[in-house]
Order: C-alpha cells, then sequence, then structure tokens
C-alpha cells in the first residue's frame, strides 16, 4: 500500500457527500489528486485507459479511507466509451461535483499525427460534454496543463514538445470558449498550469529526448514541484476561489512571456 501523502491541502471531511472524478488517475499526478480528494472524504470515481489492476489497487487504499470509489475503464479518446463512463457515474453516484480533466498525451511512439489532438483538445470537449448533465450549481471543472502549453504562443518550447503543447493549448482554447455556457449553470471552471513536473511520464519522456532537459529547466526556475507537490495545488483549485482568468499558475513563469 503507498504511503499516506504527508501534505493534505484539504481539510479532513470538507468535502464528504461530494463526488469528484480524475481523468487518468491511476498513476502520476491523478492518482496523487484523487488521494487528496479521498482523504478529504470525497468518493472518488478513478478513470484509467489500461492497467486496470494497478487503479484497482490505488482504489482499495482509497476505501480504506472510508469512502467510496468507482473504477472506470474508458478511452478518452472514443465517444460511445466516455458516455459510457459517465453512465456508470450517475448510476452510482447520481451526480457529478468536480471534474479534473487530467489525462493528457502525445509523445507516445506509435500513435499517429493526430493522437495529440485527439487526446489534448478533442477529448477533452467531449468529456466535458458528456458531464454536463451530471455537473450541478456549485460544481467545478479542473484543466490540467503545462506552463510550455499554456504560454505556447509566445514562449517558444523544446522542438520535442510542441506537437503536445499546440495541442494542449487548442484543448484549453476549446473549453475556455465554454466558460459561459458552464457559469449560466453554475459551473466554475479553472486551469492549473504548472512547470515541469519531475516524476511525471512526460518529463521523463522529454529527458529521453533531449537529456539534461530538467535539470536545466530546474536551474532555470530554481524549483520545480514533484508530483504530490503539484497534485496538491490541482486539488485546492477544487475548491479554492475562482481566479478572475480562470487561471491558476503554479511554480515560477518569469521565463514565459505573458499573453
Amino acid at each position: 500500500m503507498t504511503e499516506p501523502l504527508d501534505d493534505k491541502p484539504l481539510a479532513p471531511g470538507s468535502l464528504r457527500g461530494k463526488t469528484v472524478l480524475v481523468t487518468g488517475s491511476s498513476r502520476g499526478i491523478g492518482a496523487d489528486t484523487a488521494r487528496y480528494f479521498a482523504q478529504a472524504g470525497a468518493d472518488v470515481v478513478i478513470n484509467f485507459r489500461n492497467k486496470a489492476p494497478r487503479a484497482e489497487k490505488l482504489a482499495a487504499e482509497l476505501r480504506e479511507l472510508g469512502v467510496d470509489v468507482l473504477v472506470v475503464g474508458a478511452d478518452l479518446t472514443d465517444a460511445e466509451s466516455v458516455q459510457a463512463m459517465f453512465s456508470e457515474v450517475e448510476r452510482t453516484f447520481g451526480s457529478l461535483d468536480v471534474l479534473v480533466l487530467n489525462a493528457s498525451g502525445g509523445m507516445e511512439s506509435g500513435m499517429g499525427e493526430e493522437y495529440a489532438l485527439q487526446l489534448n483538445r478533442d477529448a477533452q470537449v467531449g468529456v466535458l460534454e458528456s458531464a454536463l448533465p451530471l455537473l450541478g450549481p456549485g460544481s467545478r471543472v479542473v484543466f490540467v496543463t503545462s506552463h510550455q502549453a499554456h504560454f505556447i504562443r509566445t514562449t517558444p518550447t523544446m522542438p520535442e514538445y510542441v506537437p503536445v503543447a499546440l495541442s494542449k493549448r487548442a484543448g484549453e482554447d476549446a473549453l475556455r470558449e465554454r466558460i459561459p455556457v458552464l457559469a449560466e449553470r453554475g459551473v466554475g471552471f479553472v486551469v492549473v498550469s504548472g512547470d515541469m513536473i519531475e516524476g511525471t511520464i512526460t518529463a521523463t519522456l522529454l529527458e529521453r529526448a533531449n537529456p539534461g532537459a530538467i535539470a536545466s529547466r530546474r536551474e532555470s526556475a530554481g524549483k520545480l514541484y514533484n508530483v504530490s507537490e503539484f497534485a496538491a495545488e490541482v486539488a485546492r483549485a477544487a475548491i479554492d476561489p475562482i481566479p478572475g482568468d480562470n487561471t491558476r499558475l503554479i511554480g515560477d513563469t518569469s521565463s514565459f512571456a505573458g499573453e
């Protein structure tokens, strides 16, 4: 069993009776974000694309905290799979209070040229649209991205990451276009953008393609958040007041030109 996270960004019991779905939550940032929600008493929906045993292991850990956990496998680029996931969420919990759009990708090999856009833009919008009937007044949608993607229009990034950065920014833009519709329903929306996160799959792939990239960015920024530290910020974004520009910037941004 994974050791409990030391930092508890959400007060214990503060989310009792709430239901949270985190996409891509069987490992990494998504898994730690789900842990923080469970520690606060929320019932949790763990979404995964593959590796069901890993997702079930996390679910068993969270159930020990006294919360209900639903594990649902879904390919977010498949509309039928996504709809089936939310149908199961509705049958189990009836509604949803927090949707964290954490799953992303695009650096995987053999996925095709359009995969980054399909996952980081089209799938994000599709998941939100499918979730809307379950999101009521006071609920919150959190989109997780990176500074390298958020600022891609004004600040160049590593060539290896450009297709992913462009697709994630396209996803962010498409989701922002829906803010008025969400506001009409009383649903809050916030983008959480972080610098390179040490220990993530993306950071590992970037380091493999561009050795020394992580160390260079760490030196420039002064500090890089690790997985659990950044996950804590994602969890806080689900309950903290929403900034006026719907954006929560985590970590150093002095190297990135504003928009």
